[in-house]
């Protein structure tokens, strides 16, 4: 199996410096990764709230089918800005807009320095079953999300015990990672970040 693990390990970098000169491939990247970002807004929001999915069903006059498709991030199911601003509102928040000068974005260009194991899924690392699922209870993916936790963070999870913590530790002092690390370039949606690799490594191969 393993096609995000072998973008990673042998490619990444290459295809990320594609990325950035590939005109048609930046407008996939930016629409990649503007679906996943509006999903997520969502989804957090909704959390934050309290609400489920059939609460909105309610709220908005919509299928529940439809908000599960919002909230999956595909850039097919984005939905439109009014859309946001009424699913926000639900929710009991706004959505506000603001604009900023490109060059102060991070590129694709920048990504390029995200260190693969970062990018490693945390169910591919040396842990038991049950600390993955208590990771992933926490939303924690990737190793470079687990990184950025303090012990105090892991700690405070419901049901996480100094054992996990322990043992997560040691899988991190194994690839030469700790807890508490600030990364300098982490990518905001390291899902989008591995598909749009992927999906440049599969164009690049026809």
């Amino acid at each position: 199996m393993g096609s995000r693990e072998d973008v990673t390990d042998t490619t990444l970098s290459d295809l990320l410096s594609g990325l950035a000169k590939d005109p048609k491939a930046r407008v996939a990247w930016l629409e990649v990764d503007t679906a996943r970002t509006a999903a997520k807004l969502l989804r957090d929001a909704r959390r934050r709230s309290g609400l489920r999915q059939v609460d909105l069903e309610r709220l908005l006059g919509v299928s529940q089918a439809r908000i599960s498709q919002v909230e999956s991030g595909r850039v097919d199911d984005m939905p439109s800005l009014d859309f946001m601003v009424r699913f926000l509102d639900a929710c009991g928040q706004e959505l506000v807009l603001s604009t900023r000068d490109a060059t102060q974005s991070r590129s694709t260009e920048e990504m390029v320095g995200v260190d693969p194991v970062l990018l490693r899924r945390v169910d591919d690392v040396d842990l038991s079953a049950g600390t993955v699922n208590q990771l992933r209870n926490d939303n924690i993916t990737y190793v470079g999300e687990l990184v950025q936790k303090s012990e105090s963070d892991l700690l405070h999870a419901p049901a996480f015990g100094r054992k996990s913590l322990d043992e997560i530790k040691a899988a991190l002092a194994s690839m030469g990672l700790h807890l508490g690390m600030e990364l300098p370039v982490w990518p905001s949606d390291p899902a989008a970040y591995l598909d749009v690799a992927a999906a440049q490594k599969r164009h690049g191969s026809e």
